[in-house]
């Protein structure tokens, strides 16, 4: 339940810091024959635009850690939301193509490889 409210705590303080825009950053579905992998191209974008000091580095109580695959995983669903709707990150978003790995990523079923 605590971990609950903490996620939703979040997600309005996240929603806060955010655009008054609503509407989603266009995204295009994946195409099966070009799988995204886990380790070489999503990994690096969580380490360069979201594990950095006093993110998603561990450090913040109540703000989830993205350092690990395990991690990352666990909150893919609000990931996808807050990326694709560009609240995360709040500061410099994040390019189209980044975008475009991570949703692709998550849709093809987030996998570890």
């Amino acid at each position: 339940m605590k971990n609950h409210l903490i996620r939703i705590a979040l997600l309005v303080l996240v929603s806060s810091c955010a655009t008054d825009s609503w509407e989603a950053i266009e995204y295009q579905a994946p195409r099966a024959d070009e799988p995204v992998s886990f380790e070489k191209q999503v990994a690096p974008i969580f380490q360069a635009r979201c594990a950095s000091a006093g993110c998603h580095d561990g450090t913040v109580v109540g703000v989830s850690s993205f350092l690990t695959y395990e991690e990352i995983q666990a909150d893919v669903d609000l990931i996808r939301t807050n990326v694709l709707y560009g609240y995360m990150p709040p500061v410099d978003p994040m390019g189209a193509d980044s975008i475009q790995i991570i949703a692709d990523w998550i849709d093809q079923g987030a996998l570890n490889n």
